[in-house]
């Protein structure tokens, strides 16, 4: 082992001087222990050995002015790299530039006087809309192509504006009517349409028994169930209500009819109710679509008594009868009665 003369730092075998002073290998260097470190006189101390950052770069080699041994070769070292140069990475982007404030405005006269047609063409436009928009409220409503008025008519002059109404409903005379009826007229042969209906009143007689101590009732579907001797009737004089008739659909309706009274003649006393009651002398007939059709029963008739519907197609659903006119009191009893209906269509 080879050790240096000065510092005493390890030698290698083939070292020509010290990497950590820098002095000259000779070929007396001790190889056992390191020598005394007061050979050589000095002008500066040594030179640490760098930190691990700048290990690359080897420390300045010391003076030997008043040494005689030469100093060694320095040696080769690659040229570090130019710095980066310094970027601040806080600096705002530039964005456009802004013309100076004094900058005075220098747009060509041919420029400046370019929104005059865009002027012109928008009162043009405004004008037309408002040309357009008095025409909308000053024509008819149910005016043609042709500038004649079809359909319904409302015979409005085109240079008067019209009112707003509300829509015209169907003709009635019975605020009660049913509007929703199917248009088509359902086809076939005339047949009965009584059993189907189903019957209702605004009011009615209690229950009451016979002579012979039987229950009697006096329910509005008795009117619909072909039995004479059954009814629907109600206390004193039924002048001004409607009784209301109902079919499962719409339907075409050729003839109506009544029995105007209690048609019974009780089988125990032998009491004919018909005469002892009221009897119904007047009569309309109400349908969905407005018509009505009036009707005179006699008094003294006991069995159907009916009236054609005008027309061939006057369909409903609902069919009323409202009541216009009664005889006075019966000759004991005060009360008055239907014992059935009949609604004859397809």
């Amino acid at each position: 082992m080879r050790f240096c003369t000065h510092c005493g730092s390890d030698l290698g075998q083939s070292q020509a001087f010290c990497v950590n002073c820098g002095t000259p290998v000779s070929t007396d260097v001790a190889t056992s222990s390191p020598a005394p470190t007061a050979a050589l006189p000095l002008t500066t101390p040594p030179t640490p050995w760098p930190s691990s950052a700048a290990a690359s770069v080897p420390p300045p080699p010391p003076s030997y002015a008043a040494a005689s041994i030469p100093p060694p070769p320095v040696p080769w070292q690659a040229p570090l790299p130019p710095p980066a140069p310094w970027v601040d990475t806080h600096q705002a982007v530039p964005g456009p530039r802004e013309a100076p404030a004094s900058a005075p405005w220098d747009e060509p006269a041919a420029r400046r006087r370019k929104p005059a047609p865009i002027l012109a063409v928008a009162i043009v436009v405004l004008l037309l809309a408002v040309g357009g928009g008095v025409y909308l409220l000053t024509k008819p409503d149910n005016a043609t192509a042709s500038g004649k008025t079809g359909g319904r008519g409302t015979g409005i002059s085109p240079s008067v504006t019209p009112s707003i109404s509300a829509p015209t409903s169907r003709p009635t005379t019975d605020p009660t009517t049913d509007p929703s009826v199917t248009p088509t007229a359902p086809a076939g042969p005339t047949q009965d349409l009584t059993a189907t209906l189903a019957a209702s009143a605004p009011t009615q007689a209690k229950d009451n028994v016979d002579a012979a101590n039987n229950p009697v009732s006096y329910n509005p579907q008795n009117m619909v169930d072909g039995v004479g001797s059954t009814c629907w009737r109600t206390p004193g004089d039924a002048t001004g209500q409607t009784l209301t008739f109902t079919l499962p659909t719409a339907s075409v309706i050729t003839s109506v009819g009544l029995i105007n009274g209690y048609a019974k003649i009780d089988p125990t006393s032998g009491d004919d109710r018909y005469v002892q009651e009221r009897r119904i002398t007047a009569v309309t007939w109400i349908f969905d679509d407005g018509t009505n059709v009036p009707e005179l029963p006699s008094d003294g008739v006991r069995t159907m008594q009916s009236v054609s519907v005008p027309g061939t197609n006057v369909q409903s659903r609902t069919v009323r009868l409202r009541i216009d006119g009664t005889t006075s009191p019966g000759s004991t009893l005060d009360f008055t009665a239907v014992s059935d209906v009949s609604v004859q269509g397809r």
